[in-house]
Formats: structure tokens, C-alpha cells, sequence
């Protein structure tokens, strides 16, 4: 009978996320590098969009995930890859710990042969507003596209 958790500032509703994750996320155990650090876990495209158009920008997705620059799409896949890792309790990479990753993905059996884009969670710096980075991991490269495009994967990461 008891709803979500939720806290109450500013007048308005908001999910108490750490809470959620702490007392009810399954989380499967992350993969180790050889060398006995970092931790990823690869989703592919086991994850949701989120809707991040104006409709719905009062939702807690909306303010936590869809970004400084909202792309508008109802099926923003870039924002439902943040989603993802930080329900794993892990975060999206940003560009240059992910092209660490590239460099080092020996290390890590999940991506050593991995020819996917893999999102990071920086906007593109030509327009942020409908244009995710990833990292093309056939050849290092790092490009932008929509953020509502389909064949993004996830690499989340922690400690």
C-alpha cells in the first residue's frame, strides 16, 4: 500500500535512489582487470531509454539522466545508458577513462574483442543538445551521434 520511497525538498518529489539501490538492486558482480583493478560490466543493450522530451521533464529520469542539454527524444538511449550503470552502482565512463579502457581493453575479456560503439557520458561538443559520444571500439575513434540511436552498448565502470 506504501509507494516509493520519495523525498520531499524544494516542493517537489524526488526518488531517493542510493536508498533503492542500497536495499533492493540485484547487482551482478562486475569483471576485475588482470591486474586487479577496475571494475566493468558490459550491458550491451540490455538497458531503457528514457523519455527526456519536454513532456516529461518533470520526472526524476528527466532531472537525473537526460543531461545539461535534454535531446527532446521520447527514446533517449544515451540517457537510459547513465540510467543503467548507476542502477548497477557503477557510472557511465566518461570519454577519456573509456579510451583508457580501449587502450588497456586487453585486460578485460568482456571488451578485448569488442568491435561495438560503446557510450560515454559526455555530450558532443557540436550539438550537445541531440548528440551522445561513443567510442568505436574497432578502431579508438570517438565520434557523436543521436542520442536515441539504437546500437549504443554499455560499458559501466566503478572501483
Amino acid at each position: 500500500k506504501k509507494g516509493p520511497n520519495k523525498e520531499r525538498y524544494d516542493s517537489k518529489m524526488y526518488d531517493i535512489r542510493p536508498f533503492r539501490l542500497a536495499s533492493f538492486a540485484e547487482v551482478a558482480p562486475c569483471e576485475k582487470g588482470n591486474n586487479g583493478t577496475g571494475c566493468i560490466k558490459y550491458l550491451e543493450t540490455n538497458y531503457s531509454a528514457i523519455d527526456c522530451s519536454q513532456g516529461n521533464s518533470s520526472s526524476a529520469d528527466y532531472q537525473n539522466y537526460c543531461g545539461p542539454h535534454p535531446s527532446g527524444f521520447a527514446n533517449d538511449r544515451w540517457a537510459g545508458a547513465k540510467k543503467a550503470c548507476d542502477e548497477a552502482g557503477m557510472t557511465l565512463p566518461t570519454t577519456s577513462v573509456l579510451k583508457n579502457y580501449y587502450d588497456n581493453r586487453s585486460n578485460f575479456q568482456a571488451i578485448a574483442s569488442n568491435t561495438q560503439r560503446i557510450w560515454t557520458s559526455n555530450e558532443s561538443s557540436s550539438s550537445a543538445k541531440i548528440n551522445g559520444q561513443y567510442i568505436y571500439f574497432a578502431n579508438g575513434n570517438m565520434y557523436g551521434t543521436e542520442k536515441n540511436y539504437v546500437g549504443g552498448r554499455v560499458l559501466c565502470v566503478g572501483n
